[in-house]
């Protein structure tokens, strides 16, 4: 027992020690001279935020609770609920963030947008993968929007050719039928 006080002395001793010199409080920024308030962590100086760029499909799972992954199983009988509270993460985790993505060209569609009715895009869709997070299975559905200057490289490609995007996510999401499906799509990307 007096041991276990004199360590707990020492470690408050310790700690009070840090905190009077000011050693246990990271190092401050001085303010800008033009009289704004310094970016907040995760920003440039210059006011922008800087945009996280993901490589991996798999991080969009980052902070789903396991019990709601475990749910995400074929078969379970919370799946809708489960489907909701994971593709709100999903939708946090990933959507207008920048992503570098790799996949297999399953097939191309040219398409006409509502806002843009006389300007052809195209889709490009991954085709389907399956992937393991969190103790469930999840059919992987990747697909990219390329922006229009880059229809002649679109053009040559076909299906089952390799090919890279990056681009903005427009859409983050977990569907589920019989079996979840993580959806990212890219609009606006650029072939690498």
């Amino acid at each position: 027992m007096n041991l276990r006080r004199c360590s707990l002395f020492v470690v408050l001793a310790f700690g009070l020690s840090l905190h009077l010199s000011g050693a246990a409080e990271p190092e401050k920024k001085p303010a800008p001279a033009d009289g704004t308030k310094p970016a907040p962590p995760g920003e440039k100086e210059s006011g922008k935020t800087a945009a996280a760029e993901f490589t991996d499909p798999e991080e969009a799972f980052k902070g789903i609770p396991r019990d709601v992954m475990q749910d995400l199983r074929p078969g379970s009988r919370k799946m809708e609920d489960a489907v909701v509270k994971a593709s709100q993460i999903v939708a946090k985790n990933v959507e207008t963030k920048m992503a570098t993505l790799k996949f297999t060209v399953a097939n191309i569609e040219k398409f006409n947008r509502d806002d843009a009715p006389g300007v052809t895009r195209y889709r490009v869709h991954g085709m389907l993968e399956k992937i393991r997070a969190g103790g469930a299975y999840f059919n992987l559905n990747l697909m990219a929007v390329p922006d229009v200057s880059e229809d002649d490289k679109i053009a040559k490609l076909k299906t089952g050719d390799k090919v890279t995007f990056t681009g903005k996510v427009s859409n983050g999401e977990i569907t589920a039928r019989t079996t979840a499906e993580l959806h990212i799509d890219l609009m606006d990307a650029k072939i690498k």
